[in-house]
């Protein structure tokens, strides 16, 4: 957006009791998915027999202490609809959580498996046929290790003093005495001074010290006992800098008198204190290096990043936004942490710093890869940090640093080896990726497209991760980059260049933190998110699942564009807190008459929309326990106003090539950032248009707490029409109570 073209403020609509509504009751329907033959009946009898018979010995031990079995579904039971909740009751063997998609976990004692016995023999109403119908076997749970090398690599690790501590994770089974039978075998088992709770935001998380082999011997064969891991390092995400120049005063101006800079935290290898361009951007430092451990050349670099990325880059495609910084040294000169460790840092400073720092830039990543079935501990922890202090981190995706790389278009199948690393995976926070906006003829990546060591999503349960990405630089199949990187500060007063998605990130923060300065009244973490993703999507005007992956769904462009309208374009805010049982509907929708001819509706329509629902790293796969959807469509007014044809689908439209249909339906639909888009270029039949927002509840999960949700609509014009105040004048016409968005002095607005 040019300087001088008029600026017009983004319309928050209101929303009131009128505006909820009891949905229709279909009533639902009992299916029977496969024929409960009698074969089927004892096929499943022998499980349970197996069942009884691998923890025998346990239940003989100790018949207080519960054990676990795993139940797989059928791929046509993963709705949960179908969820076989009258067979695995309390009164029989519970669900107590989940892994991957389809996979239950039950609570399995003696007297439990006998009562579920006899259900599967005997039960024979059509409600109970179809939850048998719906088990494609039951096994006993099997402990996951650690890759690579599994138990043999911890104990050899534990053997030499590589390690003293392990990560243990128990079974919840969401009953006290349960519970507590579990927590009293583990003291008997290694003494209760060698355990001590962990404050990831789980129960059932604990820090095991002096442990030997025997530990874990013992450990493993521990009924209880979900599994058992090292500790992971963290260090920062980068490849050795190349020197370019002297830096200069021009290069990184001092703060201007008078400007309110947000202020960002940066937790890194700490910021060089000896370096005087970046000294006036320092609002505070804290330090957890030990005294002569110090390497500020990582830290420094994202520092120069978020206080000045365009000046040191003379590139106008990296953002204008200037940041002052608490700078957090968190990460030594052998460049790693423990996971553990870092996590308390993490609570102190962020604590320390609520109501001054809202963003936090974590350029940070482990070589633990992310996996379907399950958010890593230290992802759902930075979710727990999110919730309980009202911050967001910006978190990079991860580099591959070894061979091969991906050109773009991808030709290589790669399997695991590029997929996001931890703490990418956070469901709360914003990750990055990177794109090139340099290539040269040895480049594997084109302008503006991912870079070819960026790391990809899918997150846990196929969510998409990352959301967004920004300049991360480019390269050769060896990972040379010379004259393709970024450029900011280095040690000893230079410029340097280099690449990664640890730099792509600070300018996401930067753009973040300004969105939440420029607005008067603080956004919550739900908008903050949505402005940033909707904002990404406008620029890309069209994603494929392909790029999704990598760069999520684009990069966000300037803070004045993204807090401001144009006459072509009117944009729409809605937070609404969505309640059980209950459906939001807005109508009439405004159309603004310029995109209307007769009962045909053309132009743009692009939907964001993010919530933050109710987590449970028991849950596995589920982790999300609610899900929102959105839906702009048309309808007939009358009698019955319940048929609702949804007119803008969700984007990518081409998702089901990337993951296959049922991981489609049962995973991906319930991320908590969705964006939707339709260009209606030779126009779609329908008068009246109303949006409709609904709310639905993971299987065995209920909650009376609202749903919040911000969903941001923007209706644009390729022709360049009046959009705006046609969406204005509607919007009166509907009786819609709206507001302007209140911004800052700093934007000028025509009303």
């Amino acid at each position: 957006m040019s300087n001088d073209t008029p600026r017009l403020p983004i319309k928050v609509v209101g929303t009131d009791k009128r505006d909820y509504r009891e949905p229709a009751t279909t009533g639902g329907s009992t299916t029977i998915l496969c024929d409960v033959t009698p074969a089927l009946r004892r096929s499943l009898a022998r499980s349970l027999d197996a069942v009884e018979k691998a923890f025998a010995h346990d239940f003989a031990h100790d018949p207080s202490v519960p054990a676990v079995a795993r139940v797989t579904l059928r791929k046509k039971a993963l709705a949960k609809s179908h969820r076989p909740v009258s067979l695995f009751s309390e009164q029989s063997c519970p669900i107590i959580g989940a892994e991957g998609l389809g996979e239950l976990l039950i609570s399995v004692h003696p007297r439990g498996l006998q009562a579920l016995k006899k259900r599967i023999a005997q039960a024979n109403s059509k409600k109970a046929r179809a939850a048998l119908s719906t088990v494609e076997s039951i096994e006993p749970y099997k402990l996951r290790w650690p890759e690579p090398g599994g138990q043999a690599a911890l104990k050899k690790a534990v053997t030499g003093r590589a390690i003293d501590r392990i990560k243990l994770s128990l079974f919840i089974h969401g009953d006290p005495v349960k519970d507590g039978a579990i927590w009293s075998a583990l003291h008997k088992l290694v003494g209760q001074e060698a355990v001590d709770t962990l404050p990831y935001g789980r129960e059932g998380l604990f820090r095991v010290t002096n442990v030997t082999a025997s530990t874990i011997t013992k450990l493993s064969a521990f009924v209880g006992t979900q599994s058992i891991d090292e500790f992971p390092v963290y260090f920062p995400v980068q490849l050795a800098a190349h020197p370019v120049r002297d830096a200069q005063p021009s290069d990184v101006p001092s703060p201007q008198p008078g400007t309110n800079y947000p202020i960002v935290g940066i937790i890194d290898t700490g910021v060089d204190p000896a370096n005087p361009l970046l000294a006036p951007w320092i609002h505070a430092r804290e330090n957890y290096v030990p005294a002569g451990l110090e390497n500020y050349e990582h830290g420094t670099f994202v520092a120069g990043l978020l206080v000045h990325g365009r000046t040191l880059n003379a590139d106008p495609t990296f953002p204008l936004a200037s940041c002052r910084i608490v700078d957090v040294a968190a990460i030594p000169s052998n460049k790693s942490l423990r996971e553990d460790a870092l996590l308390v840092l993490l609570e102190q400073v962020v604590k320390k710093y609520v109501g001054v720092v809202r963003i936090w830039n974590l350029s940070l990543a482990t070589p633990q890869k992310c996996c379907d079935a399950q958010i890593t501990d230290f992802g759902a922890a930075l979710d727990r940090l999110q919730d309980a202090y009202g911050v967001s981190f910006v978190i990079a995706a991860g580099n591959v640093s070894i061979p091969p790389l991906r050109p773009w278009p991808n030709t290589l199948s790669l399997g695991e080896h590029d997929r996001i690393v931890a703490p990418a995976d956070s469901t709360r926070g914003i990750t990055v990726g990177s794109i090139a906006h340099i290539a040269r003829p040895t480049a594997l990546s084109p302008i503006g497209m991912p870079s070819p060591f960026s790391r990809r999503g899918p997150g846990p349960a196929f969510l998409p991760k990352p959301e967004v990405s920004h300049i991360g630089g480019n390269c050769d199949a060896s990972l040379n980059y010379r004259q393709m990187g970024v450029c900011s500060l280095g040690e000893n007063g230079s410029i340097v260049e280099n690449v990664g998605t640890s730099f792509a990130t600070p300018l996401v923060t930067s753009i973040v933190a300004s969105i939440d300065a420029e607005l008067k009244d603080r956004p919550s973490s739900n908008l903050l998110k949505a402005l940033t993703v909707h904002s990404a999507a406008l620029r890309a005007r069209s994603l494929d699942a392909a790029t999704l992956r990598y760069a999520g769904f684009g990069t966000p462009g300037e803070v004045s564009d993204i807090l401001t309208c144009t006459q072509g374009a009117a944009t729409l805010i809605f937070e609404v807190p969505l309640l059980t049982g209950y459906e939001f509907e807005k109508l009439e929708f405004p159309i603004p008459t310029c995109l209307r001819a007769g009962d045909e509706v053309r132009g743009e329509f692009l939907m964001t929309l993010v919530y933050d629902p109710p987590l449970d790293g028991n849950h596995g796969a589920e982790y999300c326990r609610t899900n929102v959807d959105a839906s702009l469509g048309t309808y007939e007014p009358g009698s019955d106003q319940r048929q609702h044809t949804k007119r803008i689908p969700e984007e990518p439209r081409d998702i089901g090539q990337l993951y296959e249909k049922h991981l489609v339906e049962h995973g991906f639909k319930w991320s908590p950032v969705k964006v939707y888009r339709r260009l209606m270029s030779r126009g779609v039949t329908g008068r009246h248009w109303r949006l409709l927002l609904t709310v639905h509840h993971r299987a065995g999960y209920a909650s009376s707490h609202a749903q919040s949700a911000a969903l941001v609509v923007t209706i644009r014009d390729p022709a360049g029409g009046p959009v705006y105040d046609g969406v204005v004048q509607a919007m009166r016409q509907s009786g819609w109570v709206t507001q302007d968005l209140a911004i800052r002095g700093r934007m000028r607005l025509q009303n």
